[in-house]
């Protein structure tokens, strides 16, 4: 059987890693956050296919495809994007991929992906802009398979942020192209994902410099049968004491926005409220209609489209803050260390030291553009971009070895680091060899704290996943003491967790309501329904059930896959 061959392979955090993977199956890689397995799919192995590398035989030609935390604006339609013919336009998607629109559809591929991934009723004239991000990426994936002449296909979290419900539809989907002669390798969370496929390669064992290795290579069966995933399927399951609900609620009158139409919604105050249900049922529409409903910000209230009636409950109500999924920064001088200004606190360390001030090294020295002490080759950035479609793959500069600086200004070092090597360093690790920069340490317990000890300062923003992303800007907000009354909105927190951090997470959003603030989420994973305070479960444009989880009906958690979660 060919397969794909991985030789002592190194990139980030791998350690030495030897792999013989099979071809002609649905390969998953599993693992924590920050375990390696995106490096050892997308460096390794596509960039390997790309660039020859010595370490990755790769004998087929292969293609990615990752998740977008963005929607792109514009008036480019449904049909404009897929490239469908004019004649398309005013019909729905179903009856548009109907005809083949490849020159060999793979045994009805093509209608079977509309069909499973439950866009077939979407217009082809309706703009992108006006998408969910769930149903973006789900036309972007369709476009992904319209395109693609690979047999190899690298897919990142696909089911991200979807109901267990709909990641089975998924999985018939992947099986389906695995039956047609695709290979497939995904990198996922999601479990209904995990046990559909044929072979697990799971990374660890733990994040960043813990992890890197192999701990497991075999079929799916005898993974799911492994003390390791028993014990995943009890963390997700696990169920935290509920929290008291106040009396104090919230209330919006009259919304009608894209297709969410509701007489009343109302929420209560100093717990977590937890919006469910299938994509395309509003859930985002829902979060940007409380946000712009409490936005106090001059000229907030000419942004009230889709609110028609009496907004309640202001006074319980600060400042909303909207924590996205969109990019930290669009190129990869940009850095969770410049994000959030740990970087200026690192060049100030760095420019204060006495061998600077002999040098007469100054703040600017220190910082990793071409202006400052940035690497000559690579120009500060660390890697070399190698753009193939719309994914942007990073190959790490082989002068400065990813540091990002010049070897003079990597000389200078504070506790036997450079700030090239500082940032380099898992946040965890930095933070333990620095325990006398109390504001250092405290702004990296921040990123900690929120699932990212793996994560290091300097890695391109535009690497970071939207989960990553979002916890990265959750951390700023925690720098700032905002005092109470905040109202933090956030969409799909889950997304990007292993099952061992969602109760860190969870318990960091805990953290701030129990400071007089009040927390609304968007999410399906069951960890964050079984857990929030308070359910809203959205259905057929409006609410089919609010109140405390334990008390959601059967035919909903039905819905949302969650019944084999006992």
């Amino acid at each position: 059987m060919s397969c794909i061959k991985i030789t002592n392979a190194k990139a980030n955090n791998l350690k030495s890693v030897n792999l013989k993977i099979p071809l002609n199956q649905w390969i998953s890689f599993v693992g924590k956050s920050g375990s390696g397995k995106s490096t050892l799919a997308t460096e390794v192995i596509f960039g390997g296919y790309l660039s020859k590398r010595k370490d990755a035989i790769v004998p087929v030609d292969t293609a990615l495809f990752r998740q977008k935390v963005s929607i792109p604006n514009g008036s480019q339609t449904i049909s404009d994007y897929l490239m469908l013919h004019k004649r398309f336009t005013k019909e729905t998607l179903g009856k548009a991929i109907l005809p083949t629109t490849k020159e060999e559809d793979d045994d009805g591929l093509l209608p079977y992906t509309v069909k499973m991934l439950n866009i077939a009723s979407l217009k082809c004239d309706t703009l992108i802009s006006k998408l969910s991000l769930t149903m973006f990426n789900k036309v972007r994936f369709l476009k992904f398979l319209l395109k693609t002449t690979s047999k190899l296909l690298i897919i990142d979290e696909l089911a991200s942020g979807l109901s267990f419900a709909e990641a089975k539809k998924i999985t018939a989907i992947l099986r389906r192209m695995v039956e047609s002669g695709y290979s497939i390798i995904t990198i996922e969370h999601s479990l209904p994902m995990i046990e559909s496929s044929d072979y697990i390669v799971e990374l660890g064992p733990g994040a960043g410099a813990e992890g890197g290795v192999v701990t497991f290579s075999g079929a799916t069966r005898d993974y799911i049968n492994t003390a390791r995933y028993k014990s995943i399927l009890s963390n997700i399951s696990r169920l935290l004491p509920q929290n008291k609900i106040e009396r104090r609620f919230i209330k919006i009158e009259n919304i009608n926005c894209n297709n969410l139409h509701l007489a009343e919604f109302s929420v209560p105050t100093n717990c977590i409220v937890n919006i469910c249900g299938l994509s395309g049922s509003g859930k985002t529409s829902l979060l940007d209609i409380v946000f712009r409903a409490f936005d106090k910000s001059t000229n907030a209230w000419k942004n009230r489209t889709g609110i028609e009636g009496e907004i309640g409950g202001k006074t319980y109500i600060r400042r909303p803050h909207f924590v996205d999924q969109t990019p930290i920064g669009n190129n990869s001088m940009s850095t969770p260390a410049t994000y959030t200004k740990i970087m200026d606190i690192l060049r100030d360390i760095f420019s204060q030291l006495p061998e600077s001030q002999l040098k007469k090294y100054s703040v600017s020295d220190f910082s990793y553009n071409s202006s400052g002490g940035g690497c000559n080759q690579c120009g500060g950035k660390g890697v070399k971009e190698i753009i193939v479609d719309d994914e942007t793959i990073f190959e790490t500069c082989p002068i400065c070895n990813g540091s990002r600086y010049r070897d003079d200004i990597n000389k200078i070092l504070v506790g036997g680091l450079s700030i090239g090597a500082m940032l380099q360093l898992p946040c965890v690790s930095l933070a333990q060899q620095c325990p006398d920069r109390k504001t250092l340490v405290e702004k990296l317990g921040f990123i900690v704290d929120v699932g990212l000890s793996y994560l290091t300062l300097g890695q391109p923003s535009p690497s970071l996943s939207g989960g990553e992303s979002q916890r990265i800007k959750i951390t700023k907000e925690l720098a700032k003491r905002l005092g109470d009354r905040s109202l933090f909105i956030l969409d799909t927190p889950s997304r990007g967790l292993h099952a061992d951090d969602l109760n860190n997470v969870f318990v960091m959003l805990r953290r701030l309501v129990t400071k007089n603030n009040s927390m609304l989420v968007a999410d399906n994973n069951p960890y964050f329904v079984r857990n929030a305070d308070w359910i809203i479960y959205l259905d057929n444009n409006g609410i089919a059930y609010q109140g405390q989880p334990s008390k959601l009906p059967k035919k909903l958690i039905a819905e949302l896959g969650m019944e084999e979660l006992k």
